[in-house]
């Protein structure tokens, strides 16, 4: 199959072919290929990927690739931080390549943070200025002069095309059949419809960290997941991770590290290391990030589907 040029996908096709149409709790795009069955990541196939050949390496993997990409990174440490503000990053994404890169108007974003239980519309406005501050927003004109529109610049989609990248390659170590994408998400209306699965599946409220609850609280503390993360490949490569090291490469306070493991080990995720005063990972952690990394790959795998079945349905060659 043929993907779509830019220009095509500018044309507004794509975003005026099928207009939403819900199911229950789920935004629709097309009748023919969403339904509630559709955008459900089953229990039992998370369980299933953990018992693949080779998933504990592509875990790892996985774990050393975010551990990688978010230390020293200034928009996710400081800025896209906790599953709120990462969701609802995302929504400027998408909010402005489906509707053919017209930007998003801060109106339209405030309601749909609101709407699907992104964090609040104040939240997710702060975090528009700041990465309007930061160059990852631009302003753009608006045929309502009413309305304060913005459009995501280069660095803002390449972060999203970069992060989803270096998790397909993990991902590749079980799931070979996803090696495809990462080439694919170079075009441009394959990203957007890419974008869309993905954010429609946490639309719907599905969360990786599900299967724990301590894991879902420490999902809406900034950079905890990340720092747990750390965790857990430092173990795997022998060695420790303390809080100074911790602070420093996540860009948060010392005081914020201890309250995270304070939590984190309250809920039997990790144990301090007396004699090094280091933070270790517990079987729990261990077990709970097979089943967070795992559902993540269950997430991909499905937004891929539902990228090469809107390219089919708009385009059939």
């Amino acid at each position: 199959m043929e993907l779509l040029g830019l220009a095509e996908w500018r044309e507004g096709k794509a975003a005026t072919a099928c207009r939403p149409s819900k199911v229950g709790r789920v935004p629709g795009e097309c009748q023919s290929i969403e339904d509630a069955g559709f955008w459900t990541i089953r229990s039992d196939a998370v369980v299933a990927l953990t018992e693949q050949k080779n998933f504990s390496t592509a875990t790892l993997a996985h774990a050393v690739a975010l551990v990688d990409q978010q230390r020293g990174n200034w928009v996710l440490n400081r800025v896209i931080n906790d599953r709120g503000q990462f969701n609802g990053a995302l929504t400027m994404l998408d909010l402005h390549l489906s509707s053919g890169g017209a930007g998003f108007a801060l109106t339209d974003l405030r309601k749909e943070v609101k709407r699907y239980g992104f964090g609040s519309p104040n939240r997710v406005t702060a975090l528009a200025g700041v990465l309007l501050s930061g160059h990852f927003l631009t302003p753009i004109p608006a045929a309502d002069l009413r309305l304060r529109k913005l459009a995501p610049t280069g660095p803002f989609i390449t972060f999203y095309r970069e992060r989803v990248r270096s998790q397909l390659q993990a991902q590749t170590l079980v799931s070979p059949e996803m090696r495809p994408v990462i080439g694919a998400l170079a075009e441009p209306s394959f990203l957007a419809n890419f974008l869309h699965g993905h954010l429609t599946l946490y639309r719907s409220g599905m969360k990786e960290t599900r299967n724990d609850p301590g894991l879902s609280a420490l999902a809406e503390r900034a950079n905890a997941l990340v720092m747990l993360y750390a965790i857990y490949v430092a173990e795997a490569h022998g060695t420790s991770a303390a809080t100074s090291a911790l602070a420093r490469d996540f860009a948060v306070a010392r005081s914020h590290v201890v309250s995270v493991m304070k939590e984190a080990e309250g809920y039997g995720l990790i144990v301090l290391d007396g004699s090094t005063r280091s933070f270790r990972p517990t079987a729990l952690l261990r077990r709970a990030l097979d089943l967070v990394f795992a559902t993540t790959f269950l997430v991909h795998a499905k937004a891929n589907e539902f990228a090469l079945k809107r390219q089919i349905l708009f385009y059939p060659r």
